[in-house]
């Protein structure tokens, strides 16, 4: 039926899309006076989870960086969820490694996954 075709193609563009894409993995989290407030895990499969663990909401998106990077550099990392795109910052700084600034909150990146899926 045409709906499926259309279903079929949209698939099949948005897994070109996400093979195509940068990814990186690990952890990312935002501290407040000592205290982890956010994190952010991606995954290399291009999924990442974005957590407000003060509040308990969890959302799972899928994210694209533009480009690789290397110590000093940065580039634009940006999430998709639910037809929105929110876009940040992906930086490697040469002395404290990798970090996202995404909507005014600074995630440094801690390491791989220790929290759960």
């Amino acid at each position: 039926t045409p709906y499926h075709k259309k279903a079929l193609l949209l698939i099949s563009l948005f897994v070109c899309f996400i093979a195509n894409a940068s990814t990186d993995s690990g952890v990312y989290e935002a501290t407040e006076y000592g205290e982890v407030v956010y994190l952010i895990e991606l995954n290399k499969n291009g999924t990442a989870t974005l957590k407000d663990l003060r509040n308990k909401n969890t959302m799972h998106t899928t994210y694209n960086i533009d480009g690789n990077i290397q110590p000093g550099e940065s580039c634009i990392i940006e999430f998709y969820h639910n037809g929105r795109t929110y876009r940040g910052r992906w930086m490697w700084a040469i002395e404290d490694g990798k970090a996202i600034s995404l909507d005014g909150m600074f995630f440094k990146r801690v390491g791989y996954s220790r929290y759960n899926r």
